[in-house]
């Protein structure tokens, strides 16, 4: 099943969850590299950072917050 169509299936209290563990997961994939030296990292075992073997560069997933409104004119 897609990912997309799951997070409707899920309860209020599960969906950040899974969002948030997709969002990591993504990271991990498109992080495999030090963008100094070019050699693999290797992520701990929380799987919270990566480091890079030959400079011992910590790389952290990237936070962005985000705000959703919704503006109205009270119609």
């Amino acid at each position: 099943m897609d990912l997309r169509k799951a997070f409707f299936l899920l309860n209020g209290s599960g969906a950040p969850l899974v969002a948030k563990a997709q969002a990591l997961l993504r990271w991990h994939q498109i992080n495999r590299f030090c963008g100094a030296t070019g050699q693999p990292t290797q992520r701990n075992q929380a799987g919270s950072q990566r480091v890079c073997s030959s400079s011992s560069i910590i790389y952290y997933p990237k936070m962005s917050p985000v705000v959703i409104v919704l503006v109205s004119d009270g119609k």
